[in-house]
């Protein structure tokens, strides 16, 4: 998986919510494997920041984007769903870019 994939998906994401809601359960299956991978690193960076608000910040973003990843939409229309979804994983993307910036190589 790579930037541009998970750029392209977020993209692809608000596009679907809007106007193709018959791709809605492709691309949410996607959008939460996203999550599922970049919610390791992510929590790594945030982990190596130190103790306090800015860390349980986004320690708190990467647990709301596990639980909507795992939790589904309940009551929540796909569309809106899926934008959820979107912003949960362009946040979780920036948190891994910093840890993979951490750990070059």
């Amino acid at each position: 998986m790579s930037l541009v994939d998970v750029t392209r998906d977020v993209q692809l994401a608000w596009t679907v919510a809007q106007a193709l809601p018959e791709r809605e359960v492709a691309l949410r299956d996607r959008l939460r494997a996203h999550i599922t991978v970049l919610a390791a690193p992510a929590e790594a960076y945030a982990r190596s920041l130190p103790a306090g608000g800015h860390q349980h910040v986004l320690l708190r973003d990467v647990h709301r984007a596990r639980t909507a990843a795992t939790d589904g939409p309940g009551t929540t229309p796909p569309g809106e769903y899926l934008m959820q979804l979107a912003e949960h994983v362009k946040t979780l993307a920036r948190y891994a870019l910093a840890e993979r910036r951490r750990h070059p190589g």
